[in-house]
C-alpha cells in the first residue's frame, strides 16, 4: 500500500501538480487571480496530499461559505482510497463545526460524479450536491 503525506494546501502546490486533462484549461485563470486564490482557497478546511516520491496528488478544500473544490492529478488513482477517506473526515469536521457543504459538479464528469456519491454528498439540483 502506497503512503501518503497531507499538508495544509498552499497555492504553490497548484505549479507543481498535474491536474486532470479536462481542468488543464483552468490553471492559467489561477495564475492570473493569484490573490482571490489565496484569499479563498487557503485556509484552515484546505490540504494537499503528497506521494512519498513528491508529487502532488490533489489538493482539495472547502471555502467560507461552504463551497467544496478539488483538484485531483491523474496519478491520484492508486491513493484515491486514502484521498477518499481524508476528504470525508474533512466534511464530517466541517459538517460539526461550521455546517453543510455544497459542491457544483459537472455532470459530464461521471468519476466526479462518483465521487461525491461515495463521499455521501445528496444530489440537490441541477449540477449541485450537498453534504449535510
Amino acid at each position: 500500500m502506497a503512503t501518503v503525506k497531507i499538508v495544509p494546501f498552499g497555492v504553490s502546490d497548484m505549479r507543481v501538480m498535474d491536474v486532470q486533462e479536462r481542468y488543464v484549461s483552468i490553471i492559467p485563470h489561477v495564475w492570473r487571480n493569484l490573490l482571490m486564490v489565496e484569499q479563498s482557497m487557503v485556509g484552515p478546511w484546505s490540504w494537499t496530499m503528497w506521494s512519498v516520491h513528491g508529487r502532488a496528488l490533489c489538493a482539495c478544500g472547502i471555502l467560507s461559505d461552504g463551497g467544496a473544490w478539488a483538484f485531483l492529478s491523474p496519478h491520484i488513482r492508486p491513493h484515491l482510497l486514502a484521498a477518499t477517506r481524508r476528504t470525508h473526515l474533512e466534511l464530517q469536521g466541517h459538517l460539526l463545526e461550521k455546517g453543510p457543504v455544497y459542491a457544483e459538479v459537472d455532470r459530464t464528469h461521471l468519476q466526479a460524479l462518483r465521487w461525491v456519491k461515495l463521499l455521501g454528498f445528496r444530489h440537490d439540483a441541477g449540477e449541485r450536491w450537498v453534504f449535510d
